[in-house]
């Protein structure tokens, strides 16, 4: 079977033999009372690599979110949240009543400028939630059209960088258009704040399944004090913090030369596709979608593949009646595998998204 459905986009695996050892998987005591050192030194490298101040580990983001909800419950805050930002991301939102929530329309900043300017007034702070990337869409979220909006009122902007982190960086050019890095959206846009807090898994791009907060010491420590997770949930185990530490090296040694493997395969399928006549959407990301005249026949394409051993996904885009079948490409792919993957796709009987 070739697999065109994981999110490990840089292949990286952590295998026990490429990790140091451990004595125990966790303490057995919460993570307010104690942590080991290599949680610190995660989410002080994740902070890192963003501009941002610190961190913090947890978990995942499920714990994350939750504790973040409970902090900001606290301040009179109007919360803006994208309508298709990713699901995880409004786990606790029930913590606040339906009249200090709004929603906008996806990456749209006019629409958010009217909501803002409609809903804040000086005893009340604005926070925007979205996520960095869109691998549906192919771009980037207008943050620092966001930060505009919000830096008269001393708001925030919360961003989930999971998609992008790892694979986005800084000093993007037609060679690689990725950047270089890996930090994620703020060091593909060049974005510096100071209203800036991120929450990213870091189970795609470094496999590693865990999460970081990072933002300004203030907002961390902050977050740290009102957590309930932190009292009521074991800390991360050393297993995970050591698949972060190794993916954060790895990254830090080699971790532009996988970006630029990754880019050829994209660019490799992105051509095949073409070369039939046909376009898939996805921009320069990883995650690249194509679509048929129907369901039916776009349904048919995918139990096409698989009936050939290629395991794709079959997704519902946004605001869309026809699915489109979903690759994920990574760096460990041959070109062998994504010859085959074109193979079996019928020429001209698709028709781009955008």
């Amino acid at each position: 079977m070739i697999d065109f459905t994981s999110s490990l986009y840089l292949a990286m695996k952590h295998g026990s033999t490429e990790l140091n050892g451990w004595d125990q998987l966790t303490a057995g005591v919460p993570a307010i009372l104690r942590e080991p050192p290599e949680s610190r030194e995660v989410s002080e490298w994740v902070a890192r690599m963003q501009r941002l101040e610190t961190g913090v580990c947890a978990p995942s983001t499920l714990h994350l979110y939750f504790d973040l909800f409970e902090l900001l419950k606290k301040k009179r805050i109007v919360l803006f949240i994208d309508e298709k930002i990713y699901p995880v991301s409004k786990y606790g939102i029930e913590k606040f009543p339906a009249n200090q929530i709004r929603l906008f329309r996806h990456f749209d900043a006019v629409h958010l400028n009217g909501l803002v300017k409609a809903n804040v007034t000086k005893s009340t702070i604005p926070v925007i939630m979205t996520d960095g990337w869109c691998p549906l869409c192919g771009k980037a979220a207008p943050v620092d059209r966001y930060l505009s909006m919000i830096g008269p009122f001393n708001g925030i902007v919360v961003i989930d960088d999971t998609q992008a982190f790892g694979i986005l960086g800084e000093q993007q050019d037609a060679a690689m258009p990725f950047g270089n890095g890996g930090g994620g959206t703020l060091k593909w846009l060049n974005i510096v704040s100071d209203r800036v807090v991120t929450v990213i898994s870091l189970a795609k791009a470094f496999g590693a399944p865990m999460a970081v907060l990072s933002g300004t010491s203030t907002f961390v420590s902050a977050y740290k004090k009102s957590s309930k997770t932190r009292v009521h949930s074991s800390q991360v185990s050393l297993v995970h913090l050591q698949a972060a530490l190794n993916a954060l090296k790895i990254n830090y040694d080699k971790g532009d030369k996988l970006r630029s493997k990754l880019w050829e395969n994209i660019r490799l399928l992105k051509n095949k596709i073409w070369q039939k006549g046909l376009l898939a959407a996805g921009g320069i990301f990883p995650v690249q979608n194509i679509s048929c005249g129907s369901s039916d026949e776009t349904i048919s394409l995918y139990e096409r593949l698989n009936r050939n051993n290629i395991r794709t996904v079959l997704l519902s885009p946004h605001d869309a009646q026809i699915p489109v079948v979903s690759f994920i490409i990574r760096s460990d792919q041959t070109p062998w595998q994504i010859n085959q993957l074109a193979a079996h796709i019928p020429p001209r009987s698709l028709t781009p998204i955008y």
